[in-house]
This record gives structure tokens, sequence and C-alpha cells, in this order.
């Protein structure tokens, strides 16, 4: 996944809410849905992989802060397709295992490196959302950031910010390092790799694959174990086996 610690140059372009590239797409699944509690977890998991898609084929939506919307709405229809399956398979993923995306690429914490000479970070540092800096307050507002934290390390004065909703980070990231005052800005990385779900599409349909890992996982985990799905433009999902580690997870 090293492809999303490049940095993006063209941040600046007009913000939609679809792909500019063309995918598979999935209907939805009329009536069926994910259950309450489950719902947002299964959205975000379909921005991540969303995310992740763009950056993996170097679309010109690298650049753009907002996630597409077209295209996180038919990974979320597949996901949707799964559950409702009611395989064995579909039971262990979504049931059993309750396995969603790893953390990565985040979107929703972005650290920010300030010069704390300069005036307008003073609003930070006290406590403020806004600044008074035209530039960063146009930011703060337009993505609807909240201020998370600041700390006065010795080697930076550095704000947290936070959105609520899924967004590209390395994009984000590259409107504050225009601003004067900015040192640096980088997403908030979390390390720690247990679970995954990767989305993949084929041209004709979308390769799902749900994994748990187990065993020292800090480092990355001894043994992983995989479940393979396939999901058709109509929503017909074929259910393409499992492999790796045997299940032994505690």
């Amino acid at each position: 996944m090293s492809e999303f610690l490049l940095s993006c140059s063209s941040a600046t372009a007009p913000e939609t809410s679809g792909a500019a590239f063309d995918f598979t797409e999935i209907i939805h699944s009329i009536g069926v849905n994910f259950p309450d509690s489950s719902h947002n977890l299964y959205r975000e998991d379909a921005s991540r992989l969303a995310l992740r898609e763009i950056f993996l084929i170097g679309s010109s939506d690298t650049g753009k802060v907002e996630i597409p919307e077209d295209l996180v709405n038919t990974i979320f229809n597949g996901l949707l397709h799964i559950y409702d399956s009611e395989s064995a398979a579909s039971d262990s993923v979504f049931r059993l295992y309750l396995i969603h995306t790893f953390r990565f690429p985040p979107m929703h914490g972005l650290l920010v490196s300030v010069d704390s000479t300069k005036e307008w970070v003073k609003s930070w540092r006290d406590g403020n959302r806004l600044t008074g800096n035209r530039r960063i307050d146009g930011i703060m507002d337009k993505y609807e950031l909240e201020l998370d934290s600041y700390y006065k390390w010795p080697w930076s004065h550095t704000a947290v910010l936070f959105s609520e909703k899924p967004v590209n980070l390395i994009a984000l990231a590259s409107l504050f390092r225009q601003a004067d005052g900015v040192n640096y800005s980088e997403p908030n990385y979390y390390n720690f790799y247990r679970d995954d779900i990767t989305a993949e599409d084929n041209g004709s349909h979308w390769e799902f694959t749900f994994s748990v890992g187990w065993g020292d996982c800090p480092a990355g985990c001894i043994k992983r174990h995989f479940w393979k799905f396939n999901v058709h433009p109509d929503g017909t999902v074929e259910y393409t086996g499992s492999e790796g580690s045997p299940l032994s997870v505690n």
C-alpha cells in the first residue's frame, strides 16, 4: 500500500461527487441493509476501499479531498450483497469474525506542523478552531474540520485536525502545506494491522477478499486466513473459496 505515501501535487482540482474514471457498477440491494449498529462501519470500509482504488489506478481523483461518492456507493453495495448472500462464508466474515478494513489509509486525523511564531497559530495554541488566517480558515470551513488537539513538542508545534466524515487526507495535507506558516502536514497514520478487506475491479465484476490475522499482529501477523467473493453488477455473489492459515483465532 505504499502508493498512499505519495505526495499529491494537484489538490486544488474542483470537488465532484463522481469518480474521474469508469468502473464496474454494482446495483443497490433493495430492501436489505446492515444493522444500524454496523451500517456506518461498513460505509467507512467502502470509503476506504474507494480511496485505495483511486490511488492504485493513479486516478486524478487522488488530488481531490472528497472521496468519489459513486465509487463508495458501488463498493458499499458489493459489501451489502455479500452480507445478504446467506452463506457460511458470509456468516464468518460478517457475523463471526466481524471483519473490517485495516485503517490504512487513515481518513479522519491530520497532523499540521506549524511555525509557532506566526500570529494566526496562537488561535490554535489557545484551542480555537478558526485562526483569522483566510486560507487556513477556508480549508477548515470547506471540509468541516475540527481542532482535536495542539502539541508543543520541543522539535515541533503540531495541531491535530479531525474530519468527522472520511476524506482523502493526502490531498487535504497538500492544501495545508501551501499555507504560510505550515512546516509540513501529513495524515495521522495508524500502524496496527490485524483484519482487512480488499476490493478489486476486474472489469466485469468486483473481487472482495476478507482476511483475519493472528499471532504477533503488531509486527504484521504471523498467520492469516482469507475468504474471497466475486460480486457482479446485478448483485449476484459467488463465493470462490478460502485459503491461508487454518483458522484457530481465539
